[in-house]
């Protein structure tokens, strides 16, 4: 018994432990894709008419479902989600879609873009 409560004991300590390191690395929760293009806009060299345009697809989505566990919501969100992106997608040049594929590939590993560094940083 006093294993089992040992044993219990590290694995509630390891999971408080890296509980904040996996959510700063932006696990469990992804990022809207369509605000990760305006995060990156610089980036991307994003015009101001494409701005604008991304903006008011962006306006037009539906907010998340509170209820995460109602599939049929969230099915449906996704879906909104994706057509949106795609939308926006379509409005970047080709150079652009290079970039933004580049700079998903670098977000998915967890690095960050060398002129995106915090500039305290030493």
């Amino acid at each position: 018994m006093k294993r089992l409560l040992l044993s219990l004991s590290i694995l509630v300590l390891a999971a408080t432990l890296c509980a904040p390191v996996h959510a700063a690395q932006g696990g469990g929760r992804r990022q809207d894709p369509i605000a990760f293009i305006l995060q990156h806009a610089s980036d991307l060299s994003i015009t101001d008419d494409q701005k604008t345009k991304i903006e008011a697809i962006q306006k037009d989505l539906p907010t998340r479902p509170k209820d995460r566990t109602d599939q049929n919501a969230m099915t449906e969100y996704r879906t909104k989600v994706k057509d949106a992106a795609e939308k926006v997608t379509a409005l970047l040049t080709k150079d652009q879609q290079d970039k933004l594929t580049a700079l998903k590939d670098k977000a998915a590993a967890g690095s960050t873009p060398a002129d995106k560094k915090d500039p305290n940083a030493k």
